[in-house]
C-alpha cells in the first residue's frame, strides 16, 4: 500500500490540473466568441427611428436596413429608396458587372416582387443578402432572412446533391479488387505449395513422424522409416 500523504498530493495535482484545463478552455471559448463578432457581417438598421449596427445574423423581416457603399446586403429586401445603388451580385449570378437597382413603385407589392423576382438584371427594386454594394445607397425592408433568401436557398439545394465517384475513383478501386484477388490467390498457392513440400520425422513425445523442411518423404514412403536427420542418425518408429 502506498503512503496516504503522497497519495494526496497527487490528488492535488491532479485537481490543479484539471483547473488549468477548465480555465484554458473558457478563455479559448471566449476568444473564439469575440473572433466570430468581429467576423459575422454587420448591418446597419433602423429601429425606433434610430440608426443601429447591429451583426447580420440578428436581422429579421420587416427591419430596414441601410446599404451603403462597400456594404455586404444582409438579408433579402426590397428597396424604398436609393441613389445610383448598384450592386455586384457575382456570389449568387456569376456576373462580374454589378447591377443597377431602383425603388420599388408604389403600385407594386413587396411580397409579389420578392416572389417572382430573381437575381440578376438592371433596375429590379430587389437585393439580395451576400451581395455587396459597389457604389450608391439605399434603405431597403427586409423580406427574408436566413435559409429562406436566395443564398439559403442555394445552400440547401447544395446538402441534397450526392457526390459521385470520378472515373479515376471507380477505375482505381476496380484495380485495387484485382490485385487484392491476385494476391489472396498467390498467398494460398503458396501456403499449399509449401505444405506439400514438408517431409516427415518422429515426434519425441508420440513416437509418430513430424514434418522437417530439411528432408524429403521418399526415403520414408520407401522404407518404412523416418528420413535421416542432419546430425546422421536415423529415426525410427519407437517400439514398445
Amino acid at each position: 500500500m502506498g503512503d496516504a500523504q503522497e497519495a494526496l498530493i497527487l490528488l492535488g495535482f491532479v485537481f490543479f490540473i484539471i483547473g488549468i484545463n477548465l480555465y484554458q478552455e473558457q478563455k479559448t471559448e471566449r476568444s473564439l466568441e469575440a473572433l466570430r463578432d468581429l467576423s459575422s457581417p454587420r448591418a446597419l438598421v433602423i429601429r425606433d427611428g434610430e440608426r443601429q449596427r447591429i451583426a447580420g445574423r440578428e436581422v429579421v423581416e420587416g427591419d430596414l436596413i441601410v446599404v451603403e457603399e462597400g456594404d455586404r446586403v444582409p438579408a433579402d429586401a426590397i428597396l424604398l429608396w436609393s441613389t445610383h445603388l448598384t450592386i455586384d451580385e457575382s456570389l449568387l449570378t456569376g456576373e462580374s458587372v454589378p447591377v443597377r437597382k431602383r425603388t420599388i413603385q408604389l403600385e407594386e407589392d413587396p411580397e409579389k416582387l420578392s416572389a417572382t423576382l430573381r437575381p440578376g438584371g438592371d433596375d429590379l427594386p430587389t437585393v439580395y443578402s451576400g451581395t455587396l454594394a459597389v457604389q450608391g445607397q439605399g434603405i431597403a425592408q427586409v423580406q427574408a432572412t436566413g435559409i429562406g433568401t436566395e443564398m439559403g436557398k442555394i445552400g440547401k439545394a447544395l446538402q441534397t446533391v450526392e457526390p459521385e465517384d470520378t472515373v479515376l475513383q471507380k477505375e482505381t478501386r476496380r484495380i485495387v479488387g484485382k490485385l487484392t484477388m491476385i494476391a489472396l490467390a498467390i498467398c494460398a498457392a503458396v501456403v499449399v505449395i509449401y505444405r506439400r513440400s514438408l517431409p516427415f520425422q518422429p515426434d519425441s513425445t508420440t513416437g509418430a513422424c513430424r514434418t522437417d523442411p530439411g528432408n524429403g518423404r521418399r526415403g520414408f514412403a520407401s522404407s518404412g522409416s523416418c528420413p535421416r536427420t542432419q546430425n546422421g542418425n536415423i529415426t525410427q518408429n519407437s517400439r514398445s
